[in-house]
């Protein structure tokens, strides 16, 4: 996928998804992803940098989502600033990631890309 300014409603204002091919393969279906469904989001200030300012990635660790418990959350600055940093019912986790995360899929506005659910809002086949 391309840089592109960041889907509604997304906090991250212009990124590039990068999905593992447990999501690649499962992106059109509509149940939960596999526990390995995993992506990393490239952070950029602007759709013509070059280098990305950030990253945000996500793991699920387990089978059942739990709420998004069972998923890992981290994200960075590149210039060393870990923003988050653990699973998804921590509670810097949850304010940060999971809250808006467990959204995905759930309406027409959570569901910015085909295949959007359970943690995920934009798999990238």
């Amino acid at each position: 996928m391309a840089v592109h300014s960041a889907r509604s409603p997304s906090p991250h204002s212009v990124d590039r998804v990068c999905s593992n091919d447990v999501i690649a393969n499962n992106a059109p279906g509509s149940g939960p992803w596999a526990k390995g469904a995993a992506a990393v989001k490239e952070l950029y200030a602007t759709t013509t940098d070059a280098t990305p300012g950030g990253y945000a990635v996500y793991l699920k660790t387990q089978t059942d989502s739990a709420g998004g418990a069972n998923w890992y959350f981290y994200g960075a600055l590149t210039a060393g600033d870990t923003t988050v940093d653990g699973m998804g019912n921590d509670a810097t986790v949850m304010a940060t990631c999971t809250g808006c995360h467990l959204a995905a899929g759930s309406d027409a506005a959570h569901t910015p890309s085909p295949g959007g659910r359970d943690e995920v809002y934009t798999p990238v086949q």
